[in-house]
């Protein structure tokens, strides 16, 4: 036998019984800790965001950096294209348009297909 023979019963007894505390001494206990906690700040609501400008509406409509820089190309190829037109170019529109000695058989006036419809009759 050893000496903490005699103490083995009270040890068993603490843990299967343990005494439960008390609803004052809980309350006291909280009561200590929302004393000790400090307060919390007043929150800020927070800053309106700016709204952005029309120019940043139609980017952000179009596409952004992607497709300006598909614009930017096909536009400088179309001033490239037409300030120094390759040849076959200029060879598919004349042959599409007609010679320059042709040009006066275009009527540009909007009332000669109704004249032509209203001699047909």
């Amino acid at each position: 036998m050893t000496q903490d023979d005699g103490l083995e019963a009270y040890f068993n007894a603490a843990r299967t019984t343990a005494p439960a505390p008390s609803a004052a001494l809980l309350e006291r206990i909280a009561q200590d800790a929302i004393a000790a906690q400090a307060p919390a700040p007043a929150l800020a609501p927070p800053p309106d965001a700016p709204q952005p400008g029309w120019l940043s509406q139609l980017w952000q409509g179009l596409g952004g950096w992607p497709a300006f820089g598909g614009l930017a190309t096909a536009t400088m190829a179309g001033v490239w294209i037409g300030v120094y037109p390759p040849s076959t170019v200029a060879f598919a529109a004349e042959s599409y348009f007609g010679s320059e000695s042709d040009a006066y058989i275009i009527d540009l006036s909007p009332d000669g297909a109704f004249d032509l419809a209203e001699e047909a009759l």
